[in-house]
Order: C-alpha cells, then structure tokens, then sequence
C-alpha cells in the first residue's frame, strides 16, 4: 500500500476520477483543526470532507467521504460549456434534456438569474 497518500473520489457524477492528496497535508491540516476542501483538477468540483472524517483502509486505498449537493437548489444550472448545460453537482445536459428532467429552460433560468432575478413588468 502507498502509505504517503490519501486518495478519494471526485463526486462529479460526470467526472468520478480518483484523485490522491497527501497523507502529511492531510495529518497537518487535522492536527491545526485547518478546514480541508477536495477540488478535483480534472473538473473542478469541490468535494468536501464531512466533518466527522477519519481515515478508513479500503482495498489498499482511503477514501475520503463527500457530500453531494441535494439542496433544493440542485435543479438550477450551474453554467453553460457552449454545448452542454450542468446541474449543481456537476452533470450535463442539453438543453432539451434539461428541462425535461428539471422543468426549467436553463437558458432563460440562467440568464434572469445572472440578471439579479428581476420582477416581471406589468403590462399597463
């Protein structure tokens, strides 16, 4: 077993890479009661730790548990790639799959969100 490195796995469901930090950084920042965060650098989602996290053995590597996003929010797109839509944890849709499994068009949520969701006018 590689005794110098935690790894975990990025919980973007479109991603899950196995990604590994180091065992003296994470013993350090646990030590200096330092908050840990897993950005993954193949995608760039977060993962943190959950707050009761000790290390684990699990065939020959440790996993760090993450919490997903399920808020209520989790249904409002992140940003567009020009090709796809994500959802807050990371997924990606087309338009058209977006709002069938959101019932919301991601274009129209984004935009008036980027606009500081403005109240509709009314008509006179």
């Amino acid at each position: 077993m590689d005794t110098d490195w935690f790894y975990w796995t990025c919980k973007n469901s479109n991603c899950n890479v196995v990604n590994r930090i180091s065992r003296q950084y994470v013993e350090s920042a646990i030590k200096n009661k330092k908050l840990i965060d897993l950005t993954c650098p193949n995608c760039g989602y977060v993962n943190l730790p959950e707050d009761d996290w000790k290390p684990v053995e699990e065939e020959s590597k440790t996993w760090l548990p993450c919490i997903l996003f399920t808020g209520p929010e989790a249904s409002l797109t992140i940003g567009t790639d020009g090709v796809s839509w994500k959802d807050a944890n990371g997924k990606s849709y087309s338009r058209e799959e977006y709002k069938k499994r959101y019932y919301v068009d991601p274009k129209i949520n984004f935009e008036w969100r980027k606009n500081g969701c403005p109240h509709a006018k009314k008509k006179r």
